[in-house]
């Protein structure tokens, strides 16, 4: 997301005490086997080379257990916590297993993008949800702070000078939404740009042109700015023709957003997904799913493609000379009164009497009755065990995790069913 996190977690790293003992998993990509020789090789733990998942558990738990002894306390921290795979996230739960009859023998912190929160709101990993006592969130920057972070950037590199107007911190705070890692992408073009037109300031009309240029989204005004490099001095001439060279292949294709090529399909401007749904009756899904079976779908869409020249693309379709590159913005209509929440197995809405439909399944018209002896809710509303047996079986077949969870994906597939 850009708002620091990791670095955050490297400057707790660097502070902790001598009787804290740390480990740093930035691979969330492991197997069960792999994250506890990872955590054994970051604690400093030995163990046979032929050690199984079990084996290290167990050194993993003898170790800490002597640390404890010792007055150590163990710290792990795992960053993008969010890509973490279900099984792996079952391993962190019995990790915290891991304890005396007082204490916790290992403090573990996930840290990670907010589809972290999302992934720990699935039923099926509700155990570990449950287990989590602190939670924050890192937010952005807001417009006062965006200056003083300007300023402590500016000081960092050797400079107390004021080297951006009130309006280009204004126009930055606005333009990279508080975000430090759109901030220091933004500010550092906008500072190229006043170097090679020989300001002694950033105004906002730099920082505005520097937007463009890093987002890709004005080719026009990549232009402007390649001419901006065309210093006279000479000791500069042969940097500037090399700079020039490469922009002009980045910036001679412009870009354009998936959301922009999907919406002007369908005769409408827009260049999110919020707009779309607003000024039609789609909504949009980011999906792996094969180019054959979009095709098969009938559903508008656009691919990530790579061509022959190595550059990368969105397109309607794929050529013969190109790659796909396994990720599609599709455009599609989920049932009435569908509005992208996900429902679980226990929950009540109309959108269950829809996939039981979808499903072949029977909708009878029980009712379920309340205290006071009054229909309360209709029984072919009622997402029951049943059901939810065949939603995983469903979501087996299509490749996608089998959760039981009936959220915006398992509903996009089972609407592409006859």
């Amino acid at each position: 997301m850009g708002t620091g996190k990791t670095t955050l977690c490297r400057l707790f790293l660097g502070q902790v005490g001598e009787k804290v003992k740390t480990a740093y998993i930035y691979n969330p990509r492991l197997s069960s086997q792999e994250l506890l020789a990872s955590l054994c090789d970051e604690l400093e733990i030995g163990y046979p080379g032929d050690a199984s998942e079990g084996d290290l558990y167990r050194y993993l738990q003898s170790a800490l257990l002597n640390y404890y002894s010792a007055g150590y306390q163990v710290v792990c921290v795992i960053d993008e916590a969010q890509a973490m795979p279900v099984h792996l996230l079952e391993m962190i739960r019995l990790l915290t297993n891991l304890e005396t009859s007082t204490e916790k023998l290992m403090t573990l912190i996930l840290v990670g993008q907010p589809e972290l929160r999302e992934l720990l709101g699935r039923h099926d990993l509700r155990q570990l949800n449950q287990r989590i006592t602190a939670r924050y969130h890192l937010k952005h920057l807001q417009q006062g702070e965006v200056g003083k972070y300007v300023e402590f950037r500016l000081a960092q590199a050797g400079t107390n000078e004021k080297l951006f107007s009130t309006a280009a911190i204004n126009r930055l705070w606005r333009l990279s939404g508080g975000i430090p890692r759109k901030i220091n992408v933004i500010a550092d073009r906008a500072l190229l740009g006043a170097y090679a037109s020989e300001k002694k300031s950033v105004s906002h009309k730099l920082v505005n042109q520097a937007s463009r240029e890093v987002s890709g989204e004005d080719a026009a005004s990549s232009r402007i700015s390649r001419e901006f490099l065309l210093v006279t001095t000479f000791s500069f001439v042969a940097f500037a023709a090399v700079v020039f060279a490469y922009w002009a292949g980045m910036f001679s294709f412009a870009v354009q957003k998936p959301e922009a090529i999907l919406a002007e399909g369908l005769g409408i401007s827009a260049d999110n997904c919020e707009t779309i749904s607003r000024q039609s009756s789609y909504r949009c899904l980011w999906t792996e799913m094969p180019v054959r079976d979009l095709e098969r779908s009938g559903l508008p869409y656009v691919i990530t493609v790579t061509d022959s020249a190595g550059r990368s693309l969105w397109k309607t379709s794929l050529a013969v000379d190109e790659r796909y590159g396994g990720r599609a913005l599709v455009l599609w209509r989920g049932p009435d009164n569908y509005g992208g929440e996900i429902i679980r197995p226990g929950e009540f809405s109309p959108v269950v009497t829809w996939v039981k439909e979808k499903l072949g399944l029977s909708v009878g018209d029980w009712s379920v009755i309340g205290s006071s002896a009054s229909a309360m809710k209709s029984f072919a509303e009622f997402y029951d065990p049943m059901m939810a047996d065949s939603v995983a079986e469903f979501q087996q077949s299509n490749g996608l995790t089998p959760d039981k969870i009936l959220g915006p994906k398992t509903i996009f597939y089972l609407s592409l069913l006859d």
